[in-house]
Protein backbone atom coordinates (compact mmCIF):
# COMPACT_ATOMS: atom_id res chain seq x y z
CA UNK A 1 0.00 0.00 0.00
CA UNK A 2 3.03 2.09 0.95
CA UNK A 3 4.56 1.83 -2.54
CA UNK A 4 1.22 2.09 -4.25
CA UNK A 5 0.43 5.56 -2.04
CA UNK A 6 4.37 6.47 -2.93
CA UNK A 7 4.09 5.85 -7.03
CA UNK A 8 0.90 7.65 -7.61
CA UNK A 9 2.37 10.86 -5.35
CA UNK A 10 5.32 10.83 -7.63
CA UNK A 11 3.04 10.55 -10.93
CA UNK A 12 0.84 13.20 -9.61
CA UNK A 13 3.74 15.46 -8.58
CA UNK A 14 5.50 14.45 -12.76
CA UNK A 15 1.78 14.55 -14.27
CA UNK A 16 0.33 18.23 -12.96
CA UNK A 17 3.79 19.47 -12.34
CA UNK A 18 3.58 20.18 -8.34
CA UNK A 19 5.84 20.74 -6.03
CA UNK A 20 6.97 17.82 -4.12
CA UNK A 21 6.47 18.73 -0.71
CA UNK A 22 2.44 19.63 -1.88
CA UNK A 23 2.12 16.17 0.00
CA UNK A 24 2.93 17.66 3.36
CA UNK A 25 0.77 20.28 3.06
CA UNK A 26 -2.05 20.11 5.54
CA UNK A 27 -4.51 20.81 2.45
CA UNK A 28 -3.25 17.80 0.30
CA UNK A 29 -3.70 15.74 3.58
CA UNK A 30 -7.24 16.42 4.17
CA UNK A 31 -8.12 15.60 0.69
CA UNK A 32 -6.39 12.19 0.79
CA UNK A 33 -7.71 11.76 4.32
CA UNK A 34 -11.68 12.35 3.30
CA UNK A 35 -11.08 10.09 -0.22
CA UNK A 36 -9.90 7.33 1.54
CA UNK A 37 -12.89 7.38 3.79
CA UNK A 38 -15.07 8.14 0.97
CA UNK A 39 -13.58 4.82 -0.53
CA UNK A 40 -13.92 3.06 2.48
CA UNK A 41 -17.66 4.10 2.87
CA UNK A 42 -18.89 2.92 -0.41
CA UNK A 43 -19.98 -0.63 -1.16
CA UNK A 44 -19.23 -0.95 -4.97
CA UNK A 45 -16.13 -0.85 -6.52
CA UNK A 46 -17.43 0.42 -9.93
CA UNK A 47 -17.78 3.82 -9.04
CA UNK A 48 -15.10 6.10 -10.77
CA UNK A 49 -12.65 8.63 -9.19
CA UNK A 50 -13.97 11.51 -11.53
CA UNK A 51 -17.58 11.40 -9.95
CA UNK A 52 -16.11 11.89 -6.94
CA UNK A 53 -13.96 15.52 -7.92
CA UNK A 54 -15.56 18.89 -8.26
CA UNK A 55 -15.39 20.76 -11.39
CA UNK A 56 -12.66 23.51 -11.12
CA UNK A 57 -15.76 26.25 -11.47
CA UNK A 58 -17.40 24.69 -8.51
CA UNK A 59 -14.13 24.54 -6.14
CA UNK A 60 -14.07 28.59 -7.17
CA UNK A 61 -17.45 29.14 -6.90
CA UNK A 62 -17.04 27.98 -3.17
CA UNK A 63 -13.76 29.79 -2.31
CA UNK A 64 -15.33 32.84 -1.32
CA UNK A 65 -18.34 30.85 0.60
CA UNK A 66 -15.15 28.92 2.91
CA UNK A 67 -13.27 32.31 3.28
CA UNK A 68 -16.62 33.52 4.79
CA UNK A 69 -17.52 31.13 7.03
CA UNK A 70 -13.54 30.62 8.02
CA UNK A 71 -13.53 34.51 8.51
CA UNK A 72 -16.60 34.12 11.08
CA UNK A 73 -14.99 31.55 13.19
CA UNK A 74 -11.49 34.23 13.11
CA UNK A 75 -13.72 37.02 14.39
CA UNK A 76 -15.35 35.13 17.19
CA UNK A 77 -12.06 33.92 18.18
CA UNK A 78 -10.78 37.89 18.20
CA UNK A 79 -13.70 38.53 20.43
CA UNK A 80 -12.76 36.70 23.11
CA UNK A 81 -8.73 37.34 22.91
CA UNK A 82 -7.63 39.57 26.17
CA UNK A 83 -3.88 40.24 24.58
CA UNK A 84 -2.29 39.17 21.43
CA UNK A 85 0.41 41.05 19.36
CA UNK A 86 -0.39 42.42 15.59
CA UNK A 87 2.39 42.25 12.66
CA UNK A 88 2.05 45.22 9.99
CA UNK A 89 3.24 45.94 6.94
CA UNK A 90 3.60 47.48 3.58
CA UNK A 91 4.72 46.66 0.36
CA UNK A 92 4.21 48.01 -3.05
CA UNK A 93 4.20 45.62 -6.33
CA UNK A 94 6.75 47.04 -8.46
CA UNK A 95 5.15 46.08 -12.11
CA UNK A 96 1.84 47.32 -11.15
CA UNK A 97 2.68 49.84 -8.39
CA UNK A 98 -0.18 48.71 -6.27
CA UNK A 99 0.53 48.97 -2.48
CA UNK A 100 -1.07 46.33 -0.06
CA UNK A 101 -0.87 46.48 3.60
CA UNK A 102 -0.35 42.92 5.61
CA UNK A 103 -1.50 42.47 8.76
CA UNK A 104 -1.16 39.07 10.67
CA UNK A 105 -2.47 38.18 14.50
CA UNK A 106 -0.74 35.62 17.05
CA UNK A 107 -1.24 34.89 20.16
CA UNK A 108 -0.90 32.42 22.63
CA UNK A 109 -3.34 29.76 23.87
CA UNK A 110 -4.71 28.20 27.37
CA UNK A 111 -2.05 25.30 26.94
CA UNK A 112 0.96 27.60 25.86
CA UNK A 113 0.34 27.02 22.26
CA UNK A 114 1.30 29.72 20.14
CA UNK A 115 -1.41 30.56 17.29
CA UNK A 116 -0.86 32.77 14.25
CA UNK A 117 -3.44 33.87 11.61
CA UNK A 118 -3.23 36.03 8.65
CA UNK A 119 -5.77 38.27 8.64
CA UNK A 120 -5.43 39.29 5.09
CA UNK A 121 -3.17 41.09 2.62
CA UNK A 122 -5.27 44.24 1.53
CA UNK A 123 -5.37 46.39 -1.46
CA UNK A 124 -4.12 50.20 0.40
CA UNK A 125 -6.81 52.41 -0.73
CA UNK A 126 -6.82 55.15 1.46
CA UNK A 127 -6.06 58.66 0.16
CA UNK A 128 -2.07 59.19 0.76
CA UNK A 129 0.35 57.32 2.61
CA UNK A 130 0.05 59.67 5.53
CA UNK A 131 0.40 58.12 9.24
CA UNK A 132 -2.86 59.46 9.81
CA UNK A 133 -4.47 57.69 6.71
CA UNK A 134 -1.92 54.55 7.35
CA UNK A 135 -3.42 54.24 10.70
CA UNK A 136 -7.20 54.75 9.84
CA UNK A 137 -6.89 52.17 7.23
CA UNK A 138 -5.68 49.50 9.84
CA UNK A 139 -7.93 50.36 11.93
CA UNK A 140 -10.68 50.02 9.76
CA UNK A 141 -9.85 46.59 9.20
CA UNK A 142 -9.03 46.00 12.66
CA UNK A 143 -12.90 46.68 13.45
CA UNK A 144 -13.99 44.17 11.18
CA UNK A 145 -12.08 41.75 13.29
CA UNK A 146 -13.58 43.43 16.36
CA UNK A 147 -10.23 43.93 17.20
CA UNK A 148 -8.93 46.58 19.39
CA UNK A 149 -5.64 48.50 20.18
CA UNK A 150 -4.80 49.95 23.41
CA UNK A 151 -1.33 50.37 25.47
CA UNK A 152 -1.41 47.14 26.21
CA UNK A 153 -1.57 45.58 23.02
CA UNK A 154 1.89 45.02 20.81
CA UNK A 155 2.16 45.79 17.12
CA UNK A 156 5.56 44.58 15.35
CA UNK A 157 6.04 46.36 12.46
CA UNK A 158 9.66 47.13 10.11
CA UNK A 159 11.36 50.34 10.59
CA UNK A 160 10.14 52.13 7.71
CA UNK A 161 9.58 56.32 8.28
CA UNK A 162 6.07 56.70 6.99
CA UNK A 163 4.98 53.35 9.53
CA UNK A 164 6.25 53.97 12.92
CA UNK A 165 4.17 57.57 13.41
CA UNK A 166 1.01 55.39 12.34
CA UNK A 167 1.27 53.18 15.45
CA UNK A 168 3.32 55.15 17.59
CA UNK A 169 -0.59 55.54 20.11
CA UNK A 170 -2.66 53.78 21.52
CA UNK A 171 -0.53 50.22 21.37
CA UNK A 172 2.76 49.02 22.32
CA UNK A 173 5.07 49.45 18.92
CA UNK A 174 8.03 46.92 18.69
CA UNK A 175 10.67 46.99 15.70
CA UNK A 176 10.94 44.36 13.61
CA UNK A 177 14.28 42.15 14.53
CA UNK A 178 14.12 40.73 11.04
CA UNK A 179 13.94 44.12 9.81
CA UNK A 180 16.56 44.87 11.75
CA UNK A 181 18.88 42.26 10.59
CA UNK A 182 18.10 42.36 6.94
CA UNK A 183 19.11 46.02 6.70
CA UNK A 184 22.88 45.68 8.30
CA UNK A 185 23.47 42.99 5.94
CA UNK A 186 21.92 44.95 2.96
CA UNK A 187 24.24 47.86 4.17
CA UNK A 188 27.02 45.61 4.55
CA UNK A 189 26.85 44.16 1.00
CA UNK A 190 25.02 47.05 -0.66
CA UNK A 191 25.49 50.42 0.55
CA UNK A 192 27.85 53.31 0.16
CA UNK A 193 26.88 55.12 3.50
CA UNK A 194 24.08 55.15 6.15
CA UNK A 195 22.42 57.70 8.05
CA UNK A 196 23.05 57.12 12.04
CA UNK A 197 20.56 59.41 12.37
CA UNK A 198 18.87 63.14 10.30
CA UNK A 199 22.46 64.75 10.75
CA UNK A 200 25.17 62.51 10.65
CA UNK A 201 25.95 60.41 7.86
CA UNK A 202 28.96 57.80 7.98
CA UNK A 203 30.60 55.85 5.06
CA UNK A 204 30.36 52.00 4.90
CA UNK A 205 33.67 50.98 4.52
CA UNK A 206 32.84 47.46 2.71
CA UNK A 207 34.75 47.61 -0.40
CA UNK A 208 36.18 44.53 -0.66
CA UNK A 209 33.36 42.54 0.46
CA UNK A 210 30.35 44.13 -1.65
CA UNK A 211 32.75 43.85 -5.01
CA UNK A 212 33.10 40.21 -4.05
CA UNK A 213 29.37 39.83 -3.52
CA UNK A 214 28.54 41.89 -6.76
CA UNK A 215 30.65 38.93 -8.87
CA UNK A 216 29.39 35.99 -7.04
CA UNK A 217 25.94 37.39 -7.99
CA UNK A 218 26.67 37.45 -11.65
CA UNK A 219 28.58 33.57 -11.77
CA UNK A 220 25.45 32.64 -9.70
CA UNK A 221 23.04 34.50 -12.13
CA UNK A 222 24.68 33.32 -14.95
CA UNK A 223 24.16 29.79 -14.04
CA UNK A 224 20.77 30.00 -12.91
CA UNK A 225 19.76 31.54 -16.25
CA UNK A 226 22.32 28.98 -18.71
CA UNK A 227 20.93 25.82 -16.60
CA UNK A 228 24.12 24.51 -16.00
CA UNK A 229 22.67 23.83 -11.72
CA UNK A 230 22.45 20.01 -12.38
CA UNK A 231 26.30 19.75 -13.07
CA UNK A 232 27.21 21.11 -9.70
CA UNK A 233 26.66 19.05 -6.48
CA UNK A 234 24.43 21.70 -4.74
CA UNK A 235 21.82 24.17 -6.11
CA UNK A 236 22.47 27.69 -5.92
CA UNK A 237 20.35 29.89 -4.66
CA UNK A 238 19.46 33.73 -4.95
CA UNK A 239 18.11 36.27 -2.72
CA UNK A 240 15.32 38.10 -2.12
CA UNK A 241 15.77 42.23 -1.59
CA UNK A 242 12.93 41.60 1.49
CA UNK A 243 15.12 38.41 2.55
CA UNK A 244 18.80 39.46 3.04
CA UNK A 245 19.93 36.91 5.37
CA UNK A 246 19.39 34.65 2.06
CA UNK A 247 22.75 35.97 0.61
CA UNK A 248 24.39 33.94 3.56
CA UNK A 249 23.56 31.20 2.43
CA UNK A 250 23.84 31.77 -1.65
CA UNK A 251 27.27 32.69 -0.52
CA UNK A 252 27.65 29.39 1.50
CA UNK A 253 26.81 27.18 -1.48
CA UNK A 254 28.88 29.64 -3.51
CA UNK A 255 32.12 28.62 -1.62
CA UNK A 256 31.18 24.66 -1.46
CA UNK A 257 31.01 24.68 -5.04
CA UNK A 258 33.93 27.04 -5.42
CA UNK A 259 36.08 24.67 -7.11
CA UNK A 260 33.74 23.05 -9.37
CA UNK A 261 33.02 26.15 -11.41
CA UNK A 262 36.21 26.37 -14.26
CA UNK A 263 34.98 23.23 -15.58
CA UNK A 264 31.83 24.30 -15.59
CA UNK A 265 31.69 27.36 -16.98
CA UNK A 266 31.44 28.47 -20.83
CA UNK A 267 30.57 31.83 -20.82
CA UNK A 268 33.48 33.81 -21.01
CA UNK A 269 32.42 36.95 -19.28
CA UNK A 270 31.17 34.82 -16.55
CA UNK A 271 34.95 33.36 -16.14
CA UNK A 272 35.99 36.56 -15.60
CA UNK A 273 33.69 37.38 -13.06
CA UNK A 274 34.74 34.29 -11.17
CA UNK A 275 38.38 34.80 -11.49
CA UNK A 276 38.17 38.22 -9.66
CA UNK A 277 36.38 36.20 -6.72
CA UNK A 278 39.41 35.67 -3.76
CA UNK A 279 38.23 32.12 -2.33
CA UNK A 280 40.18 33.61 1.16
CA UNK A 281 38.06 36.67 1.38
CA UNK A 282 34.40 34.49 0.34
CA UNK A 283 35.31 32.13 3.45
CA UNK A 284 36.06 35.63 5.81
CA UNK A 285 33.10 36.47 4.33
Amino acid sequence: IKFSATEACTEFCALDARAFDVVKGDGFKNLAKTLFGVGRGISTSSIEITDLLPHPTTISRNITRLYEEYKIQLIDICEQLTSFCLIVDQCTEAHTGISYCGIALRYVGEYSQLFTFIIGCFPYNAASHSAQHFREFVNKILEEYKVQLDSTKFVVTANEPRILPALREQCSRVGCADHYLNNQLQHAFQSDQIHLNKNIIEKVDCELVQNSFNQVKKVVSSVRHSHQQQQFSQKFQTYSETRFGDTIIMLDIFREVFFELPEVLINRKTLNDYNLIEKELLDDT
